[in-house]
């Protein structure tokens, strides 16, 4: 027997067990897939999330989870400048002061209900009215906000900021009849 066939046989013998290992495991039971229902979100996260209320915590753990839930005004694009998201266009004020966002007509929150301004002024308004709010640091700027029509929201700053558009991607805008009734029942 030469040294060639002696090896290709030492070489099937050890590989036989781990082919047998290998095909065992193909065919044992898998595990289920995460079930879900409407009503119901399934994750795989590596800690736990303290609330999905985006006015009150901004720990980055939900922060993550929540970008999978809610939506902001703008987005921080692949060139890192603001892109549109809830809004479709914005205007920021000469003296950088003022900006006004128009949002698009088409979009809606789980229940079906049109994300309006009033939404996001809600949104943005109970933030800026909770003193211990830690997302409150996004809004301290905020003078003022105005509704300019049914699709525009202006914000009125205390000072000029050029990257408030930037800005607007770390604030969730929330239904405002559904966090009242959300509240309501408890």
């Amino acid at each position: 027997m030469n040294n060639r066939t002696s090896t290709g046989q030492a070489i099937r013998r050890r590989a036989l067990p781990a082919l047998v290992a290998m095909s065992t495991l193909a065919f044992a039971p898998q595990p289920a897939p995460a079930q879900g229902s409407p009503n119901r979100v399934v994750a795989a996260i590596s800690s736990d999330v303290a609330t999905l209320d985006p006015t009150i915590y901004h720990a980055i753990i939900s922060f993550h989870a929540r970008l999978n839930i809610f939506d902001a005004l703008t987005d921080i694009g692949p060139q890192s400048t603001a892109v549109p998201r809830l809004a479709t266009k914005w205007e920021k004020g000469a003296d950088a002061k003022s900006w006004t966002f128009t949002i698009r007509t088409d979009a809606k929150f789980h229940n079906g209900d049109p994300v309006t301004i009033d939404d996001v002024i809600f949104s943005y308004q109970k933030i800026m009215d909770d003193q211990k709010s830690p997302t409150r640091v996004y809004v301290n700027n905020i003078a003022s906000i105005d509704r300019v029509s049914d699709t525009q929201v202006r914000f009125n700053l205390k000072t000029p900021f050029a990257p408030f558009d930037r800005n607007a991607t770390v604030m969730a805008i929330i239904s405002k009849k559904g966090y009242q009734e959300m509240w309501a029942e408890e």
